[in-house]
């Protein structure tokens, strides 16, 4: 599997919690303009060889920023308390699953930060973080 396929895995579980009104690709596009909140980004964070023989292996990481924006009365408190919500409903539903990847390890949640809060809108990202198996490279 490769980057684009795991980050379409991950999209798709977080789309199945039914939570986001937009789930998507960061990466792909852009920081996105929205107005449909609550959304979820993913987006390939990076990754590490290990310089693993013969088999390539390789530290992946991944992020899911997840963005509220809060309508009521108290904005800061209800922001952040959905905001908790859908962080953990995020970390549960990824965390210690392989997510049906069969050459990866099970994820693993490495943080859960503030990302930014301003005018209502409250950002969180949620890291993970998984060993990809290549396949042995066949000889020359």
């Amino acid at each position: 599997m490769n980057i684009s396929e795991m980050e379409d895995q991950l999209i798709s579980t977080i789309e199945g919690l039914h939570l986001f009104r937009l789930v998507g690709s960061l990466g792909r596009k852009g920081y996105p303009q929205t107005l449909n909140y609550p959304c979820a980004f993913v987006y390939f964070a990076g990754d590490e060889n290990t310089k693993s023989n013969p088999r390539p292996v390789y530290v992946v990481n991944y992020e899911v920023l997840i963005v509220c924006k809060n309508l009521s009365l108290n904005p800061e408190k209800e922001a952040a308390k959905d905001a908790y919500v859908l962080l953990e409903a995020v970390e549960q539903a990824i965390n210690g699953k392989q997510l049906s990847i069969s050459d990866i390890e099970p994820w693993m949640c490495m943080s859960r930060e503030l990302y930014e809060y301003e005018n209502g809108v409250i950002s969180y990202v949620v890291k993970f973080q998984t060993r990809h198996y290549l396949p042995v490279p066949a000889p020359d």
